[in-house]
């Protein structure tokens, strides 16, 4: 129960913070496609398109790793999360990796079964970029 808590806490802290971030004044792009690209990676379908992510109201950057012990214990709690609200609140999840290679980025999408979009593995400039803006760490 504990460790719940804890990792809710820490899920609205980082939301806190990134709101903080947003209602600064900083605007880097009108739709996240200028930042990511025309394409995206999804579980079975490595390149999909990215433009509806333009059309919702709230995107949540997820900065994960499959070695990131602490994410592996809060991906699922998300997951569910996702399923339940995404659709009637008008928000998606991408997920930007810290993984060091393709093939763990791909396996934490299986494991997890992670509904979402993340980043290409091979657009390291734009995952460099939104961690650097939004506090996930700027050299991916």
């Amino acid at each position: 129960m504990t460790r719940k808590l804890a990792t809710l806490l820490a899920f609205v802290l980082a939301l806190a913070y990134a709101r903080g971030r947003v209602r600064g004044g900083v605007s880097h792009f009108d739709h996240l496609t200028e930042v990511v690209g025309p394409v995206v990676e999804m579980l079975g379908a490595p390149r999909a398109d990215a433009r509806y992510l333009d059309s919702k109201e709230y995107v949540l950057l997820y900065f994960s790793a499959s070695w990131c012990g602490a994410c592996q214990e809060f991906t699922p709690q998300l997951t569910r999360f996702h399923s339940r609200y995404a659709k009637d609140h008008d928000f998606e999840v991408v997920l930007v990796t810290r993984d060091h290679d393709l093939d763990s980025m791909r396996r934490e999408l299986r494991e997890h079964h992670m509904p979402w979009a993340a980043v290409r593995f091979d657009n390291g400039a734009a995952r460099s970029r939104l961690g650097g803006w939004y506090g996930g760490g700027g050299g991916i």
